[in-house]
């Protein structure tokens, strides 16, 4: 996951993870209030975003796992993670 890809290179992580939350923080601005987006997929990208979004490293998703984005005041948190296990 994110953090053993942290280990070996910090500065990579840091750097995609920002590049990859930015995008998510476009897409975001695209919902309207109240509204829901899904990201669908399934590689170390998602991980990554939500830890550029959030700060928060999340365990591997494997298929059709996800987590809930939150914003409040211009911050995003973890919601809930869906996992099949």
């Amino acid at each position: 996951g994110v953090d053993a890809i942290r280990a070996q290179d910090p500065a990579l992580v840091e750097e995609e993870a920002g590049r990859l939350a930015e995008g998510v923080r476009k897409l975001l601005t695209e919902i309207r209030d109240g509204g829901r987006g899904l990201a669908v997929g399934h590689s170390p990208l998602i991980e990554a975003a939500v830890f550029g979004l959030t700060g928060t490293v999340i365990d591997p998703l494997a298929e059709c796992e996800g987590v809930v984005i939150e914003e409040a005041d211009g911050r995003f948190r973890v919601g809930r993670e869906y996992r099949l296990t």
